[in-house]
């Protein structure tokens, strides 16, 4: 399990700490996967933890967490990754996501980051009821994350495609945003 990226962003009295995760597996799943965040603000710093997933051989997915008025003003974050198993095969369900248009919230800027929505499709074949966590990545131009957003919600059933909108935080207007989706463990 390797990290590819992360990074915070950080609006008034929340910071949303994202970490992009990658299985380098080829034939198991990591299960109970958790990323264990150590957020950085001018009080000192504060950890959380990710909802834990599961990643697929070769799977990359991003996770992400949200901290209230323990990160006021939050800067920068650090990522420690756990793996509670490895079980052979692909994992049960894996949802793909299309789009990752972000829309600035309303009032759009201000000293100290920015609100907004990402939405996008996410497609799989997941059971009827099932909890689904909805990450997003959003990265500047040169790629680095500037934060994100985290939500979740039922799966309708079947292998329908639903379109999705998750609120995010960003520290500075984001180039780009990526939608993921993952059951819930």
């Amino acid at each position: 399990m390797t990290v590819t990226a992360y990074g915070v962003g950080a609006h008034y009295l929340q910071a949303i700490p994202v970490a992009v995760l990658h299985n380098q597996a080829t034939s198991h799943t990591a299960t109970e996967v958790v990323a264990h965040f150590t957020v950085h603000h001018p009080g000192g710093t504060f950890a959380l933890d990710a909802a834990p997933v599961a990643l697929a051989p070769g799977e990359t997915l991003a996770v992400a967490a949200l901290c209230t008025d323990s990160c006021q003003g939050a800067t920068s974050t650090e990522v420690n990754v756990g793996v509670g198993g490895w079980s052979p095969g692909p994992a049960p369900a894996v949802l793909t996501a299309a789009g990752g248009t972000y829309a600035c919230g309303s009032p759009c800027g201000g000293g100290g980051g920015y609100t907004g929505a990402v939405t996008g499709t996410l497609s799989g074949a997941l059971g009827a009821g099932t909890l689904v966590n909805l990450f997003v990545a959003c990265s500047d131009g040169a790629g680095a994350i500037v934060g994100g957003g985290v939500t979740q919600r039922l799966w309708p059933g079947g292998g329908a495609a639903v379109n999705v909108s998750v609120p995010v935080l960003v520290s500075s207007l984001p180039a780009s945003c990526q939608l993921y989706g993952a059951a819930a463990e």
